[in-house]
């Protein structure tokens, strides 16, 4: 019986991995998470570990509140979507700048008590991907991120993961 439910739990994720394809899955994303897979319950605030390394010959420049500007989304249909999530007033922080080839880490911290208030009826389990809010220029004046700079979405998305329900 367990074996029966190990190739059945195989196969559901090769179907899953090939669905996947068919969304233009970013080869090689500059940002990657800790796992591949996690799990969660409505009442845990999950934190998802991310590393970005800049692929480009420039520094790049990471603008946010409390933090890299970040969101989550969700493959729905084959189609991605963001995640609602709280957002929270901005504050004076440095701006994050990775040089050529340098990383930086960070953690996104998913609390389901936010998503399910904007929407009852969101399923937890399913297959994500984050995506930062990542530019190639800086304004010198203002010190912040030139916004007319924002990289192009494959470049600032990370690698897809699983979400399972507890």
């Amino acid at each position: 019986m367990l074996l029966k439910l190990i190739s059945w739990h195989i196969v559901a994720l090769v179907l899953n991995s090939l669905m996947i394809g068919n969304v233009q899955e970013v080869p090689n994303p500059a940002i990657q998470t800790e796992y591949s897979h996690y799990f969660a319950n409505t009442y845990t605030t999950l934190e998802i570990q991310t590393i970005y390394t800049n692929p480009f010959n420039h520094s790049v420049y990471l603008p946010g509140c409390r933090g890299i500007t970040k969101d989550m989304q969700k493959l729905v249909d084959n189609k991605w979507i963001y995640i609602p999530r709280s957002h929270f007033a901005c504050g004076t922080e440095p701006l994050p700048q990775v040089n050529p080839g340098g990383t930086l880490v960070d953690a996104f911290d998913i609390s389901w008590d936010d998503i399910f208030l904007e929407n009852p009826e969101f399923e937890i389990e399913g297959e994500y991907r984050i995506v930062w809010q990542i530019y190639a220029g800086l304004d010198v004046e203002r010190e912040y991120a030139d916004l007319d700079t924002l990289l192009p979405l494959e470049q600032r998305v990370s690698n897809t993961f699983r979400i399972e329900k507890l």
